[in-house]
């Protein structure tokens, strides 16, 4: 005897795959975040530490606001979560 409707068969569950840091910037966080562990408060605006802080910054915000978990994004800098946690949430405080 066939069924009169057809079992539902169990879906499978999707698994939502989050974006990455690109392979291809991981190198040059890397070195910024290098760079930027030098820039303090009394660094001139021109230093290279000072633009590289600021560069890391905004290429966090960036890589932030495309998806990609902050935790990657500071795995891949070198630095702690909460650190990279700080300095996205001051950097869009401050409106970058």
């Amino acid at each position: 005897m066939t069924e009169p409707f057809p079992v539902p068969q169990k879906a499978l569950p999707v698994r939502s795959i989050s974006p990455q840091v690109p392979p291809h910037v991981v190198p040059h966080l890397k070195e910024l975040s290098k760079l930027a562990r030098q820039c303090r408060s009394r660094t001139p605006k021109s230093s290279p530490y000072r633009l590289a802080n600021e560069e890391l910054t905004e290429t966090a915000i960036s890589l932030y606001r495309r998806g990609v978990p902050v935790e990657l994004i500071a795995s891949a800098t070198g630095v702690s979560s909460r650190a990279m946690f700080r300095r996205i949430e001051k950097g869009l405080k401050n409106g970058i």
